[in-house]
């Protein structure tokens, strides 16, 4: 204690106050003859304080001059019926003003509390305890609607007229409030600034106080709660809907048709992008109703066609029906190879090689393969020939004109 009087005196001098303020602030404690009833001092104890309500629950306050108190007895040991000084916060000084003090003195021997006072109230920068007079316990009624301090009430309190808890809070279980009179508010009240208002207007939240299970802020915004839709009426506005995510649901812009386009994505700010399918997009198989017909310019569908021998496909209607017919070698271009020529045969058409000239040869025979034979031909060979060997002998001999046979040779026989 005598720390925290010396704490007082140095923040009173920094600040160029005087003592005389800061006794005002503190209230020193003295007593010499705290005694039994038959007139023995106590020979070792404590006495102690304990700041409460006019209820005699302790508090939080603070004290004079600054500072807070803590929620715990200031005491001073007791030796043969005197104490030793001590200060305590003076309760004219405090915030609340006027707070009261719980006095209990405890034998030291025993451990047991031989005197209690509740409710002591007094003020200035003095108390002598020996002086004090308690006064008997009463129901009193307050001589003004004000009351410093914490209120604590057991039982039923009935109130006439209007209730205020300025600055505080007000805690009350089970609490019923009904409303005066058709027409009034039952609960109002206003938040504290309209410049850049935050918290609460209620807040409602779990047994284990972990999670808020019902939240109105001071701008009227549901921040926690659910509102079942079937108590819904009305309509929403765009400003009132969230913006969606890839997981939650929220708002969505309008989208004018757009032909041969369809929506790809959304934004998280709800706005729709569109774009036209590629044909890699598309899944599954077209069926044949959901094809074009083929025109002479544009593409479509073309029914099946069964192989016809030596037919070939030469148009497809606009309904998409193909039309064969066999091809004639006018109608095929360029030049066959000799592979796609077929062999010849005694009775069918085929390729057949080529064949370099020889002297005095024909051909005489083409085989199965295409490939000449040729040959020197022999007088039996020749149509108007005759048969033999050496020089070719006409069956017929040749008119002759002027004839030179030669000088006669001379024929010797033996």
């Amino acid at each position: 204690m005598k720390k925290l009087r010396s704490l007082f005196a140095f923040v009173c001098l920094s600040l160029g106050f005087s003592f005389s303020v800061y006794a005002q602030n503190l209230a020193t404690v003295t007593a010499s003859n705290i005694q039994d009833i038959n007139g023995s001092r106590l020979a070792s104890g404590q006495l102690c304080f304990q700041a409460t309500d006019q209820a005699d629950q302790i508090i939080s306050f603070q004290i004079g001059g600054g500072g807070q108190a803590l929620r715990r007895q200031y005491c001073s040991p007791v030796t043969n019926g005197a104490v030793a000084s001590f200060t305590v916060p003076n309760p004219a000084n405090t915030q609340p003003a006027g707070i009261y003090y719980r006095i209990t003195v405890r034998d030291s021997s025993t451990g047991q509390e031989v005197l209690r006072y509740t409710q002591v109230a007094f003020a200035g920068a003095a108390f002598n305890f020996d002086n004090y007079a308690p006064t008997v316990t009463t129901t009193t009624t307050p001589s003004t609607n004000a009351t410093m301090g914490n209120l604590t009430i057991n039982g039923n309190l009935s109130v006439t007229g209007a209730m205020t808890f300025a600055p505080s809070s007000f805690t009350a279980s089970n609490a019923t409030l009904n409303q005066a009179a058709n027409g009034n508010d039952a609960i109002s009240g206003k938040r504290a600034t309209d410049t850049s208002p935050t918290g609460n207007f209620e807040r409602f939240r779990n047994f284990a106080n972990t999670a808020d299970l019902w939240t109105v802020d001071v701008t009227g915004t549901l921040q926690s709660g659910t509102v079942p839709t079937a108590r819904l009426t009305g309509t929403f506005s765009g400003s009132q809907l969230p913006n969606p995510t890839a997981s939650t649901l929220g708002g969505v812009q309008s989208f004018a048709a757009v032909s041969h386009q369809w929506i790809n994505s959304i934004s998280t700010s709800g706005v729709p992008a569109a774009s036209q399918p590629s044909f890699a997009d598309i899944s599954g198989t077209a069926t044949g109703s959901q094809l074009p017909n083929p025109s002479a310019t544009t593409l479509g569908g073309v029914q099946s066609f069964t192989a016809v021998s030596h037919q070939w496909i030469n148009s497809v209607s606009t309904s998409g029906v193909p039309a064969a017919s066999q091809p004639s070698f006018a109608d095929i271009s360029g030049t066959a190879t000799g592979a796609q020529l077929p062999n010849p045969s005694a009775a069918t058409l085929g390729g057949v090689q080529s064949f370099a000239a020889v002297s005095h040869q024909w051909i005489n025979s083409i085989s199965t393969s295409g490939v000449p034979v040729a040959s020197q031909p022999a007088a039996a060979d020749l149509s108007n020939g005759t048969t033999g060997s050496g020089a070719v002998v006409l069956a017929t001999s040749p008119a002759l004109t002027t004839p030179n046979i030669g000088a006669a040779k001379r024929l010797i026989f033996n």
